[in-house]
């Protein structure tokens, strides 16, 4: 990896379509979800036209996106080293200038809708638009990609937070309190937290949102806020939260991780396509850990309209054994309720339904009231150029 005062040679480079918002919308539309919209700006460049042809081409829609004059399209320099491992140094250009107002055009946002964010645009912009999901009957997904501290008022506004261990460390870290026993907030600042899945937990039982949180090697988890029947209904009082976990998904007979690039924005994009599909929660995570796992595996960045066929076909293997991980993986975890792949979303019921649902939630694991599926994906944008090849998925 490239080090300060230093310059390093690489064996050549791509220019590929790429930023985290059109990557997930992208891997969204590739694993089969029915309407996916992507929301954001460009500016009047080449890189432009490579995107948007990208993008059409994998059937996403693109009237939410506005050309700027006075900003480039955005850049990203991503550096990937032997191992498969990388650096990546982003130029913002025209994601500097994407607004929550962009979300107000007829019909763009609806009740049931998915709105699902980045924060490779400005982040006062990324809490607006979560207000106006709300306000809309839309259902919030946050990734906080690239990682930066959210607003207890955010968190508390959202159905979803994805994160990867560093971002749900940093998310923790921002916070201006902690839990107790009981989870009760006892402290200003937080005290520090070092593991990851600890910090989702107190994330989702303080703030009553899911958390979604990829573990690398170990797979990924979800962390579900549950409330047992009868306690006090202020926010935090009394909560306790359920963990589905899964692990990864397992390498292939010849299969070699080849570029880490883009493998989270390929998690996120197929969690959220299973999710808009109505999918309960460990299918969801199931096809996004698949969705991953192989893009850490090909050599190009374009996800085959037969991977469809492929991923359903690697779930249905791997279902007795995930289930099973998912009952183990509850009762390790403080003790809570057994999940046999359910548990509320949105920060609502637990494993098995008990206790009120703050917004839209079933107790089976699915997003309650259902529009369009996958609309409204409002992000950054941008071409991606690097040593190496780049994901597009």
């Amino acid at each position: 990896m490239v080090r300060p005062w230093r310059a390093v040679l690489a064996p050549s480079y791509q220019l590929l379509p790429g930023g985290k918002g059109s990557n997930q919308a992208f891997a969204a539309a590739k694993v089969g979800a029915a309407n996916v919209e992507f929301i954001g700006c460009v500016g009047d460049d080449g890189f432009a036209a490579t995107l948007m042809a990208s993008l059409k081409g994998a059937g996403v829609g693109l009237a939410g996106v506005e050309t700027r004059q006075d900003a480039p399209t955005a850049c990203a320099a991503v550096v990937v080293d032997a191992k498969g491992e990388n650096q990546i140094c982003v130029g913002s250009g025209a994601n500097l200038f994407v607004t929550a107002t962009q979300l107000e055009a007829p019909g763009r946002l609806k009740a049931g809708d998915i709105l699902l964010q980045q924060m490779e645009i400005p982040p006062t912009q990324v809490w607006a638009a979560v207000e106006r999901a709300r306000k809309a009957g839309a259902h919030s997904v946050l990734n906080v990609a690239p990682a930066a501290p959210v607003p207890e008022d955010v968190l508390g506004s959202l159905d979803f937070l994805l994160v990867n261990e560093h971002e749900a460390l940093e998310v923790h870290a921002g916070l201006q309190r902690d839990l107790g026993p009981g989870g009760i907030a006892v402290s200003d600042p937080p005290t520090v937290v070092t593991d990851p899945l600890g910090a989702c937990i107190a994330i989702a039982t303080l703030y009553e949102v899911a958390v979604v949180v990829t573990l690398g090697a170990e797979g990924a988890a979800v962390c579900l806020p549950r409330r047992p029947p009868g306690c006090d209904v202020r926010r935090g009082a009394a909560a306790g939260c359920d963990v589905m976990e899964v692990e990864a998904a397992p390498l292939m007979d010849g299969e070699k991780i080849v570029d880490t690039v883009g493998a989270g924005d390929a998690f996120v994009g197929a969690f959220c396509a299973a999710l808009a599909a109505g999918a309960p929660l460990h299918v969801c995570l199931q096809r996004a850990s698949t969705v991953g796992r192989y893009r850490w595996t090909v050599s190009k960045p374009v996800l085959k309209a037969p991977m469809v066929s492929a991923l359903e076909a690697t779930i249905r293997c791997n279902a007795f054994k995930l289930c099973f991980q998912f009952e183990v993986a509850a009762v390790q975890h403080g003790g809570h309720h057994r999940v046999h792949g359910g548990g509320g979303t949105g920060g609502g019921a637990g494993a098995h339904g008990a206790g009120p649902t703050r917004g839209p939630a079933r107790g089976d694991g699915q997003l309650g009231a259902r529009g369009r599926a996958g609309e409204g994906l409002l992000g950054g944008a941008g071409a991606v150029v690097g040593a190496t090849e780049v994901s597009q998925c």
